[in-house]
This record gives C-alpha cells, structure tokens and sequence, in this order.
C-alpha cells in the first residue's frame, strides 16, 4: 500500500508525497480563483453597461437617483 504513494523520484516519505500533492491542490486553487474572479469582474460590468445603454451617462452615475 505504501508503494501506492511512492512519488516519481522514487522516494518512500508519504509526507513528502502529501506536501507535494497539497501543494498543486493550493496551485489549482489559486488558478481557479483567479479565474473566478475574472469571471466575475466581467459579469459586473454587464448591468453598468446595460444602464449607460439606458440612460445618459450622466444620469446613470449618480448614485442616489431618489
């Protein structure tokens, strides 16, 4: 069972094997993140340019309308 986790260098330290695994877990992460928030930097935009769409910009960039 052990062997199961040996790494491609062959070495037999489960924690070495874990650390290294832990550690593409926290890489993806970060790349999923970023993408996220990408994602969702551009899905804000979309209701402002639907309101400069609609209204003068002027208008549309004062916050208190009421």
């Amino acid at each position: 069972m052990i062997n199961h986790y040996r790494d491609v260098s062959g070495s037999h330290n489960v924690l070495d094997v874990l650390l290294k695994r832990m550690e593409q877990y926290a890489n993806n992460l970060e790349g999923l993140v970023e993408e996220k928030t990408q994602a969702l930097q551009e899905e804000k935009k979309r209701p402002e340019e639907l309101l400069y769409q609609v209204l003068p910009k002027c208008v549309s960039r004062q916050k208190n309308h009421f």
